[in-house]
């Protein structure tokens, strides 16, 4: 009993693409039309109202990044903690990439550029940069994107050298603080040596200052090598973009096309769903409809 049914199932599939097809034979010059004014729209937009975006791209190498911040009980002994404090902070390739994206890198690079005049706001220059790190790398990836290919330069190589410069500052002057303070404990450490009652005591505050005098050392060393390179170094400098990146007028009329000829046919069917629902074809053409339907 099922194998007439399965039979009819091939010729209805065959009798639903001649009506396609015929459909699209019909209507071909509405698809065409339909398809002619998309690509002419989206071509008029590509090429002619959306302002090309070009793209510059610097690179910045971080000399001693980690993936991990030490935690709480590496820092539990004195020497620990004073070596913690006489040498440069570690940096975790997130944190350099909240730098780079910071405020005060922003408002930097706008008083250096002059970009308030070009109307400028953190917010707005922000929005037209993009940090990244590839995965177990230490290199930063800076990208900016901008209507002019110069200012497009000019911004990425700014970023890395105000980056490179910023983050410079802020060591020096953490060491010249944590110098400070290691000076001070040592003088107190002094008077209390002094000031000593026994002779246990006296041992405890000469090996502490013995050991702050030493960290002060490594730390005077470790400032003269940070005002000397730092933790980043410019990897590899932006180049001039030749060619826009925005828009892909290509790939925009690849889609105009297709769009065009979805929407084309769709139009052609409901055309034809309206007329086989509200216009009834003459006598003559009914019978030979039915003539051929016969045959």
């Amino acid at each position: 009993m099922d194998e007439p049914h399965n039979s009819a199932e091939p010729h209805i599939n065959m009798v639903e693409l001649r009506s396609l097809s015929n459909i699209v034979k019909k209507r071909f010059p509405l698809i065409t039309a339909v398809t002619m004014l998309m690509l002419l729209i989206v071509g008029l937009i590509s090429f002619f109202v959306l302002p090309p975006i070009y793209e510059a791209k610097t690179t910045v190498l971080v000399t001693n990044a980690t993936q991990s911040l030490p935690s709480g009980n590496q820092m539990d002994d004195f020497d620990s903690f004073l070596k913690g404090i006489s040498s440069i902070t570690a940096l975790t390739m997130n944190s350099c990439i909240q730098q780079a994206k910071s405020e005060i890198l922003m408002l930097r690079i706008i008083e250096k550029l002059n970009l308030h005049e070009r109307g400028y706001t953190i917010r707005s220059l922000t929005k037209q940069i993009s940090v990244e790190s590839p995965k177990d790398s230490n290199i930063l990836s800076i990208t900016v994107r901008d209507k002019d290919p110069q200012l497009a330069l000019a911004m990425a190589n700014g970023l890395s050298h105000e980056l490179i410069a910023l983050n410079k500052e802020k060591n020096l002057e953490i060491m010249d603080n944590s110098i400070q303070a290691m000076e001070k404990q040592a003088e107190l450490v002094n008077q209390r040596l002094a000031e000593a009652a026994t002779e246990k005591e006296t041992e405890i505050f000469i090996n502490t200052f013995t050991s702050l005098k030493e960290k002060i050392v490594q730390a005077s060393i470790a400032r003269s090598i940070e005002s000397e390179s730092g933790q980043f170094i410019e990897f590899s400098p932006a180049q001039y973009p030749n060619q826009p990146v925005k828009p892909n007028k290509i790939l925009n009329m690849v889609i105009a096309l297709f769009l065009g000829v979805m929407v084309g046919f769709s139009l052609a069917l409901i055309l034809e769903i309206y007329e086989a629902q509200h216009i009834q074809p003459p006598e003559s053409e009914q019978v030979r409809e039915i003539d051929t339907n016969q045959n």
